[in-house]
């Protein structure tokens, strides 16, 4: 193994243990987390796909499920669709 990757798993096993220090989390910052990465999720997979709605409209349809004013009702519905898949991946566990 190159010198390089050896550097780069030797500062991930750091940073882990960093995180490591504040396990198990507190169910309050789980679910802070969980939410966080279902919108991060909805977010860069739309925008992969084209989709200009900007990570903060993407927050309030997923949260508030408030339509955001001048944006077509199919962009709204990629991002909920989006964020309903997480939810599946989360109940078969194929995310923690």
């Amino acid at each position: 193994m190159s010198n390089i990757y050896k550097d780069r798993n030797q500062e991930v096993d750091a940073l882990k243990g960093e995180i490591d220090k504040y396990c198990p989390f507190s169910k309050e910052l789980e679910k802070e987390l969980r939410e966080y990465c279902r919108i991060g999720f909805a977010y860069t997979g739309n925008a992969l796909e084209g989709n200009p709605l900007a990570e903060s409209d993407t927050k309030v349809v997923i949260e508030d499920g408030l339509a955001i004013c001048g944006k077509p009702i199919r962009e709204i519905n990629e991002a909920l669709g989006h964020s309903d898949a997480y939810t599946l991946l989360e109940k078969f566990q194929i995310i923690a």
